[in-house]
């Protein structure tokens, strides 16, 4: 449950974005982003949105390049 305070700050600028083809005739927009997170080191990611800006969905996979060598990974989608 979402306690309302902060767990760690993170700064991401889009680096880069293309479209492709989607099914049944939509667009796929990928979008590659690149930052920083408290406790992460650098995080790169990318996310694809299918659908309008007002409705669709989207998936997103990134890795976090933690300062010790580690590397996290992690998936996550939505509407």
């Amino acid at each position: 449950m979402a306690s309302g305070k902060a767990i760690g700050e993170f700064s991401m600028k889009m680096i880069t974005t293309t479209t492709s083809p989607g099914p049944a005739g939509s667009v796929l927009n990928h979008v590659n982003f690149e930052g920083t997170a408290t406790g992460f080191g650098t995080v790169l990611e990318t996310a694809i949105f299918v659908g309008g800006s007002k409705d669709g969905t989207f998936s997103i996979s990134g890795s976090a390049f933690l300062n010790n060598g580690d590397t996290v990974s992690g998936i996550g989608q939505g509407t």
